[in-house]
């Protein structure tokens, strides 16, 4: 058997390297693939300078801070420098679990080795332009975590513990961090500074990102600085076409007040917009159409996204079945719900699962299609929202990932509102199953002690 090659040429060479923000901080790595990630003799990944949090506000869902006020579903939290860069925040964060996503509750030791996928260390400050983040060195060492960076899951979350101190309604400000996870997410809360730098594959660079699509993600993730910054690309993009010789310059005139647009221009000023701005208009316009056919459509009537618009208890509304309101001249184009009556049994049947008590609505055969579903609906965002304040809580947001169930779509809602049930109805078999057990037990206990008791008389 013949061992391999092991010639200067064969062997990768091993170098102690340094991390570049601390000198005291070393690594040993056999090959580095970009100018912030190498590899380790084992393989292990190694990414250095990774911001993981950052200064500056960012938006909350009303259900992801219950103890706090909102304001519209949405709560906007401060992060100050001193809370953030405190030595016990630090702390807190160094050699810390990599994740895949954050898990449903903080990791522990009964945890870890389930998440856990690496560590984060060497915790600090940024300088310089970095001064308003978070860094760390992320040591990335499952096989499948490392797959999922290289091909480009490098945005980072922190997981952690913190208190909050209310400033106003919808307004807080966070006093204390306590540091659980680093997880690696699509799109960070943070926006897409905190994430890993560099490519391990060059020849596969990706298509940069259009100004479009940066402002649209900003805007979910509602980054104040990101925004800016891509606003001055903007202005710098337009600074460069201005500045060319042969930059073609388009010019919007919008007529005065109280004045009448030409019908007619030459051909060397028509408006090169005209015709998408025209198209909009027109697509505008049959929208407006489409709504109202599909209004008259429905009859009266709307469904909402809120419990207190649509009254699921009674027997009255504004479209019924009744022989006095219908006009038997024209044709209805609305039909009875018997055709829901087991999706509805079924809606309810899940609520009480996921929230026991909660108000249910009656099933009501004649009534019209829209609203048998538009009260399935708001049963079922009723129960989601209401086992966000009972023990199922965890199980529901796990579900949810912690998004605002009063903004759903019915659609949205009736996946959540199926999947939590199936988990609570999963958790509830294993109590019933251990309670079971239990009571088993006991009762052989009870049985052989009464025994014991009957033969210690007989003798």
């Amino acid at each position: 058997m013949t061992s391999a090659c092991q010639c200067e040429a064969c062997v990768p060479k091993r170098v102690l390297t340094k991390d570049r923000a601390s000198p005291d901080m070393q690594f040993l790595v056999s090959e580095k693939i970009g100018p912030k990630r190498s590899w380790t003799p084992e393989g292990y990944l190694i990414c250095f300078e990774v911001p993981i949090a950052r200064l500056g506000t960012m938006d909350y869902a009303g259900v992801e801070l219950p103890e706090l006020e909102d304001k519209d579903g949405i709560i906007v939290v401060e992060r100050g420098e001193d809370v953030l860069f405190s030595k016990e925040t630090i702390a807190s964060f160094e050699l810390k679990p990599i994740t895949i996503n954050h898990p449903a509750e903080l990791i522990s030791p009964a945890t870890w080795m389930v998440f856990s996928k690496g560590s984060a260390t060497n915790v600090r400050r940024g300088e310089g332009e970095q001064a308003n983040l978070l860094l760390a060195d992320l040591l990335i060492m499952d096989k499948y975590a490392i797959h999922q960076v290289q091909n480009g899951l490098v945005e980072v979350s922190p997981g952690y513990d913190a208190d909050y101190k209310q400033i106003s309604p919808g307004r807080a400000a966070q006093t204390t961090i306590v540091g659980n996870h680093v997880a690696l997410v699509k799109s960070a809360r943070c926006g897409s500074v905190c994430s890993i730098g560099d490519s391990s594959m060059p020849e596969k660079k990706s298509a940069q990102p259009s100004i479009a699509d940066k402002l649209r993600k900003l805007f979910m993730t509602r980054d104040s600085d990101e925004f800016e910054k891509t606003l001055a690309e903007v202005k710098d993009s337009d600074a460069e076409v201005g500045a060319g010789s042969d930059a073609q310059h388009i010019h919007i005139h919008m007529p005065e007040a109280g004045t009448k647009p030409e019908a007619t221009q030459d051909a060397d000023e028509v408006d090169p917009n005209k015709a998408v701005l025209d198209a909009i208009a027109a697509v505008g316009t049959q929208v407006t159409a489409l709504c109202d056919r599909v209004t008259k459509l429905e009859g009266a009537g709307a469904t909402t996204d809120s419990d207190e618009d649509v009254d699921t208890d009674t027997d009255t509304d504004t479209t019924t079945d009744s022989d006095e309101e219908v006009d038997k001249d024209k044709p209805t184009k609305t039909g009875d719900s018997t055709a829901f009556r087991d999706e509805f049994q079924d809606a309810k049947a899940r609520a009480e699962i996921l929230a026991p008590g909660v108000k249910l609505p009656t099933f009501d055969a004649k009534a019209v299609v829209k609203k048998t579903t538009d009260s399935i609906c708001v049963l079922r965002r009723r129960a989601l929202i209401a086992a966000l304040d009972n023990d199922n809580a965890d199980l529901v947001k796990a579900v949810t990932g912690g998004a605002d169930v009063s903004k759903m779509t019915c659609d949205s809602t009736k996946a959540f509102f199926n999947a939590a049930s199936e988990l609570v109805k999963q958790k509830n078999s294993r109590v019933e199953q251990t309670t079971k057990t239990e009571n088993q037990n006991s009762g052989w206990s009870d049985i052989n002690k009464r025994n014991a008791e009957f033969w210690s008389n007989r003798k």
